[in-house]
């Protein structure tokens, strides 16, 4: 049985994401740093957004990839990024048959790609961050 059971949420308003050619760019605000998720990887945020068991797809996609170890590496990195929380509130749905197709389908590692590259830019507030004497703009400190 895996570790991680239940249904799991965004953590925050602060992640965002958008999905591009199966392949999901997840933004987090509050940090700046920004994750590529592989489309194999991306079938398991699919899921996760669906509101569907979190134990009963790291159980399905090992089946369908034979790669259980990697997808359960996958999740904890998720959770490691503070990307992902559990959520009590509402029970978590089993694997549904699209989601289950999608699931077969995969193929390549699932794997997360971690950006901190952009933070700064991302995090700057050009209309806030000014001061009269040093200019526009001008980056807070203790972000």
């Amino acid at each position: 049985m895996s570790q991680y059971s239940g249904r799991y949420v965004t953590a925050s308003a602060d992640i965002t994401f958008e999905k591009f050619d199966g392949e999901y760019v997840v933004l987090n605000l509050a940090t700046g740093n920004y994750y590529a998720l592989s489309p194999s990887a991306s079938v398991l945020l699919d899921g996760i957004l669906a509101g569907h068991d979190v134990a009963g797809m790291l159980a399905v996609l090992g089946e369908a990839d034979g790669g259980a170890a990697a997808y359960h590496d996958l999740f904890g990195k998720l959770l490691a990024n503070e990307l992902v929380v559990a959520d009590a509130a509402q029970p978590a749905t089993e694997p549904d048959a699209t989601w289950r197709d999608a699931a077969r389908g995969v193929c390549g590692d699932p794997t997360i790609e971690v950006f901190e590259d952009l933070a700064q830019l991302i995090l700057a507030d050009p209309i806030h961050d000014a001061a009269e004497e040093a200019g526009w703009p001008v980056a807070r400190t203790g972000r």
